[in-house]
């Protein structure tokens, strides 16, 4: 399934489209309809997996391209199966599971996908937030197409499965972040992010338990409502809230504060962090307080003093200083470089466009015969962006980390 391929069946697809539409306008019916919305979902799903097909066939798909090639595949499929009303389970049982599909795995595909991307990298540090990230939205998914296999689905069926779906993503997407607690030394030689204190690991391992603490309690609470409204029993729902929102209100900030360890923003900048962490750590003792006095029956001695003007109060401030900490991170990102010195470049020739590779030293074009002597040199070292232009013509390496300078062949 190349690029070249997904382009030539999105070409037939398109084709057939315009066909279809055509004899659906005059000849009515299902059929061409059926036919027309196919062709167009076939379309839609070539279009998307463009991005990620390989481009030359027999090519090796990584972690990545095979989730993402996989999860089109499947909604193409079920969207196919739910135009043409084809029930595989049980009447209905192909449109819940389109809608279940794409509700709740695009939103576990989009915690999934920064995880899977930084697999491609030799870096391995943040291996286990990876891997965290992965697997709860795997589990996600797992747990909402069972429940849909073994409950049945429609109605508060579909709303449970719902709930349940994002309560585990959303775990998923803070154990992640807390993970990142918990990296190891990265092996990058440009701008590495700062490394992990004991207090980081700490917060990040408290973090990734209270995740899983919040997705159990809640989907433990959302079945027992679920259960109480179908068969008439007391709900008792209300006992494990509080439980789920004391989690919540302890993984969010370790997930706050592991996340923004990774930037490398100096000055008072850096207290962002202090400042996103610390209002989302109240917000959730209040959070957690409201939660028990509402089990209690006594929410009359939180919310006639002001407590939702606070806690609206602390998400503000949590969320822009959270916010502000990102784009401090974006400004201050380093770029990683290869460690190797440069032997050749791409060139197009400026008169004639004759592309080529060419190496160090003189070089003339294939095409017009223009001739071009290139040469680098490292001015400044891109591994700590020390100033190599006092440096002796000579210099082999940086004086500040050893790293070895780009010099003119000779």
């Amino acid at each position: 399934m190349t690029k070249h391929l997904l382009l030539r069946s999105m070409l037939v697809a398109l084709g057939l489209s315009a066909v279809l539409a055509i004899a659906s306008i005059y000849a009515g019916g299902s059929l061409a309809g059926r036919l027309l919305l196919t062709t167009l979902f076939a379309s839609l799903a070539c279009a998307l997996m463009l991005p990620h097909a390989p481009r030359e066939a027999g090519a090796r798909l990584d972690l990545l391209q095979r989730t993402v090639l996989g999860f089109i595949l499947v909604a193409f499929a079920l969207g196919t199966l739910t135009v043409w009303d084809v029930d595989l389970i049980r009447p209905g049982g192909s449109d819940d599971l389109a809608v279940l599909w794409l509700m709740v795995g695009v939103p576990a595909l989009g915690v999934a996908y920064p995880g899977l991307r930084s697999r491609r990298r030799t870096d391995r540090s943040l291996a286990l937030s990876e891997r965290v990230a992965f697997l709860g939205a795997a589990c996600a998914m797992a747990a909402c197409l069972a429940s849909v296999l073994l409950l049945g689905s429609g109605g508060m069926w579909m709303e449970t499965q719902f709930l349940i779906g994002w309560i585990c993503v959303a775990g998923a997407l803070v154990g992640s972040a807390s993970a990142l607690g918990r990296r190891a030394a990265s092996s990058e030689r440009f701008a590495p992010p700062p490394p992990a204190t004991a207090v980081d690991r700490a917060i990040g391992a408290t973090g990734m338990l209270a995740a899983l603490g919040w997705s159990a309690s809640a989907t433990l609470a959302v079945a027992i409502d679920q259960v109480a409204r179908q068969t008439g029993a007391p709900d008792r729902s209300m006992v494990a809230w509080p439980i789920a929102v004391g989690c919540a209100g302890l993984a969010l900030p370790c997930a706050i504060w592991c996340a923004l360890g990774l930037s490398r923003v100096t000055g008072i900048a850096r207290f962002l962090r202090h400042l996103s962490a610390g209002a989302a750590l109240m917000l959730g003792v209040l959070a957690t307080s409201v939660a028990a006095l509402v089990a209690l029956d006594a929410r009359h001695i939180l919310f006639g003093e002001g407590t939702v003007e606070l806690m609206s109060a602390l998400a503000v401030v949590s969320m822009s200083s959270l916010i502000a900490a990102a784009v401090m991170m974006r400004l201050h990102r380093g770029r990683t470089v290869a460690s190797d010195p440069i032997e050749s470049i791409d060139w197009n020739c400026p008169r004639c466009a004759t592309h080529a590779r060419i190496g160090m030293g003189e070089h003339s074009c294939a095409g017009c015969g223009l001739t071009v002597r290139i040469a680098f040199r490292d001015d400044r070292c891109p591994a700590c962006a020390y100033d190599l232009r006092g440096q002796p013509a000579g210099a082999a390496q940086c004086p500040e980390c050893g790293r070895a300078r780009q010099m003119p062949a000779v």
